[in-house]
């Protein structure tokens, strides 16, 4: 059974993808409020190498509940991942070779590894999908989106996304939105937080993801996002990808800022 309870996390190694402690060169807090209560519901504490990203997932008592780890060296908008969370004892993988020459791309696509597992919803797997390009890996789309900001501009962006929980990919498409119809959309939420001048003085590009297919897309809530000046995410606006306690997916406002916490630090509970 994962549990976090009893051990220490140290923030700066990867013990499911790498061997070796990184020094971390940009280290970013993201705080997620409830779109419904306004209450904060969990914090993530991002640090970024040039290869490596690791989030750590902390509650409202600044314990540590999850950790997703990032390697970027297969490809920045197609990464392998790994997460695990103590909430219904939630776990995916999502992983291509280290060997390039291991992947196994076929005509339709390229093949990876899936796993999943939670057991407030009874599920598991652990086989192979194949991604149809043009696709990104869970953090990926980040890459992905800035990569493309000044082509999103000009025309919709759309890519395949792969759902662990589904065992399926899903077709997303970005289009460029403007952002004071994304702060006036979350303005009550901004206004309790103090976070409205911030908003309006950070937010330069805004998009707005939805999936392709038009009944598909009557299901799923669109997914807003904030670009800063430095081309940095600043807000993301959507379903939560990590589940609460019950097993739910809230649907949150994430604020991202930099911070001087120490790069490498314990966390205990």
């Amino acid at each position: 059974m994962l549990t976090f309870a009893t051990q220490t996390i140290v923030v700066s190694s990867f013990v499911a993808m790498a061997s070796a402690s990184v020094a971390y060169a940009e280290t970013v807090v993201g705080q997620a409020y409830s779109q419904d209560s306004f209450e904060a519901v969990y914090q993530e504490l991002h640090q970024r190498s040039e290869q490596l990203h690791s989030v750590v997932y902390r509650n409202n008592s600044q314990a540590v509940f999850a950790q997703k780890d990032i390697d970027y060296r297969q490809g920045k908008s197609a990464p392998n991942i790994v997460f695990r969370s103590d909430h219904c004892n939630e776990s995916y993988a999502l992983t291509k070779s280290v060997d390039e020459n291991a992947a196994v791309d076929t005509a339709f696509g390229v093949e990876i590894a899936m796993h999943y597992s939670n057991s407030c919803a009874d599920k598991r797997h652990n086989q192979s999908i194949t991604l149809t390009p043009p696709y990104v890996i869970d953090a990926g789309f980040d890459h992905h989106l800035r990569s493309n900001l000044d082509a999103v501009k000009r025309r919709d962006l759309s890519f395949n996304y792969p759902l662990p929980s589904r065992f399926r990919e899903i077709s997303l498409k970005a289009k460029a939105i403007n952002c004071d119809q994304v702060r006036d959309n979350f303005s009550l939420l901004l206004n309790a937080k103090n976070a409205q001048t911030s908003a309006r003085e950070d937010w330069q590009q805004c998009i707005v993801l939805r999936p392709s297919n038009w009944i598909i897309a009557q299901l799923f809530p669109p997914i807003y996002l904030a670009y800063n000046q430095q081309q940095q995410l600043a807000m993301y606006a959507g379903k939560s990808n990590i589940s609460n306690v019950n097993g739910d997916y809230e649907k949150v406002v994430i604020l991202y800022s930099e911070t001087t916490e120490q790069q490498q630090i314990s966390f205990n509970r």
